[in-house]
């Protein structure tokens, strides 16, 4: 007679505190992308393998802002909701008192400044 008792195959069961439900969508561009999937290849690991151990194990320093830094950054912030204003004012009275490159050059260079006085290493188009 055979045995009806088949070896079960396959991964084993994982124990209710290491099964993985949670999804975390992470929002990257290209050039990102591509980092990270270059770095996951040299690690030889999956980009989900990789993500989490660079994440855990990596020791985040929490930002500092200076308090000075951040009053500079609230007043630049109504500065450039002036230039927006002024610009939005230019439209309706359909008059080129302020010429458009001048109002984007200034905001661009107040949103730089801005994301300087916080520590951040990012363009003007990425903060607002």
């Amino acid at each position: 007679m055979k045995n009806n008792h088949h070896k079960k195959t396959g991964r084993p069961t994982l124990p209710n505190e290491d099964v993985r439900q949670y999804v975390i969508g992470v929002r990257v561009n290209l050039k990102e992308r591509t980092l990270l999937a270059r770095k996951a290849r040299m690690l030889n690991l999956s980009l989900s393998q990789c993500l989490r151990e660079l994440s855990i194990q990596k020791d985040i320093k929490r930002l500092v802002v200076p308090a000075v830094n951040r009053q500079a950054y609230a007043e630049l912030s109504k500065l450039g909701s002036n230039l927006n204003q002024l610009l939005q004012l230019s439209y309706r009275l359909d008059t080129n008192a302020i010429p458009e490159r001048l109002i984007n050059e200034t905001h661009e260079a107040v949103t730089k400044l801005r994301c300087e006085l916080l520590g951040l290493n990012k363009t003007a188009k990425n903060v607002s």
